[in-house]
């Protein structure tokens, strides 16, 4: 069986470690971006099933990865927002992107992957 790839976007590397840390230990590949355009490299190259991204705060940046929603979608990779800014919610229910306040639990973050499993990424 294969095992679930997770994408893990967040500028904050030690945060990024420890969320990785956590997929790992429950079984998954994780991989670590720190920009967008690292992110969309490492879609390009893995079936990734889950992103767990940090709200960028520069509203380009935002704006962009908002956008990505749709065509992950299509690909079968589910996006799910967190932030520290609660504010941030409202925003990505509109657009029915999942929104999770920061700091997740280890339970939290193992829910979400165990939530998404692996689908058919053609």
């Amino acid at each position: 069986m294969d095992k679930q790839h997770t994408l893990i976007f967040e500028e904050d590397s030690a945060l990024a470690q420890l969320y990785a840390s956590v997929l790992e230990h429950s079984g998954l590949v994780v991989h670590r971006a720190n920009t967008l355009s690292d992110m969309q490299m490492l879609l390009g190259t893995f079936p990734i099933s889950l992103i767990i991204a940090n709200m960028p705060h520069d509203r380009n940046q935002m704006s962009d990865l908002l956008s990505l929603n749709a065509l992950l979608k299509t690909k079968g990779t589910h996006l799910v927002i967190v932030s520290g800014d609660a504010r941030n919610h409202l925003l990505c229910h509109s657009l029915e992107i999942p929104f999770y306040e920061k700091p997740l639990s280890n339970r939290t973050l193992i829910e979400l992957a165990e939530s998404h499993p692996i689908l058919n990424h053609a």
